[in-house]
């Protein structure tokens, strides 16, 4: 949450909402994450990162039903793509290395 500065969000309520639910999905989605991560990726700028995008889209989040299990669903998404995308660029990178060595 380092990434944000208060005035990213628009009232307390939508700060303590997503407060809360950072509370309350950081840990699930970091072990989710971590069963299908390369070892080399750092988990906690993917976990930000995430965060991040459910920010960009937290008024979609809260319009949405109330049903924990379709938010973490949704989290879990959001976080998958970004692990690939760092896995891309982590292959990306290694792969110009080689040219270069």
């Amino acid at each position: 949450l380092e990434k944000w500065g208060e005035d990213e969000f628009d009232n307390d309520a939508n700060k303590a909402n997503f407060r809360e639910i950072v509370r309350r999905y950081e840990p699930r989605l970091r072990a989710y994450l971590r069963t299908i991560a390369s070892k080399n990726l750092d988990l906690d700028e993917i976990v930000q990162d995430t965060f991040v995008i459910v920010w960009k889209k937290f008024d979609f989040l809260m319009k949405s039903e109330q049903d924990s299990r379709l938010h973490f669903s949704w989290i879990c998404g959001i976080g998958s793509r970004v692990l690939q995308n760092a896995e891309r660029s982590n292959v990306r990178h290694f792969n110009r290395l080689q040219r270069l060595g």
